[in-house]
């Protein structure tokens, strides 16, 4: 068994420079990640892309030149944070606009408690433990 070192003399730069063009190669193809949800639902883009990013993940452990590198580089940005976090990114957007009412009403009734309860019980437990004088709120009295 012979083990190829090809990519073993690779330099920190010429690494660098084979990162950034795989990053370029998937970015356009990112682009239309709008045109597949189209066509697949959400879901099934997500578990068709999580099934793809495992196999680039098989790919890159057999990969033995530099083109052959970008690709599979280019296929895990691709199919990784490039339609995931997208695909994310509408899950929290409909999320949001069906739970709108309720969030703002949890964010308005949690600054309530804060400001009407939560912060005078705490400004009357710091004047209580300065007994002699020393610190005197306006607010409290």
């Amino acid at each position: 068994l012979q083990q190829d070192d090809s990519l073993g003399a690779l330099g920190l730069e010429r690494t660098s420079a084979l990162y950034a063009l795989a990053l370029l190669v998937s970015a356009p193809v990112i682009l239309l990640h709008t045109r597949a949800l189209a066509v697949v639902s959400r879901r099934s883009l997500v578990a068709i892309s999580g099934a793809l990013f495992c196999l680039s993940c098989a790919l890159l452990a057999a990969v033995s030149g530099e083109v052959s590198l970008v690709l599979v580089w280019a296929l895990q940005q691709l199919v990784g944070p490039g339609l995931l976090f997208p695909a994310v990114e509408l899950a929290l957007l409909h999320w949001w606009s069906a739970r709108r009412e309720r969030v703002s009403a949890a964010v308005q009734s949690g600054g309530a408690l804060l400001g009407m309860l939560v912060l005078p019980t705490a400004l009357s437990a710091a004047t209580a433990a300065c007994a002699d004088g020393c610190w005197r709120s306006a607010y409290l009295y």
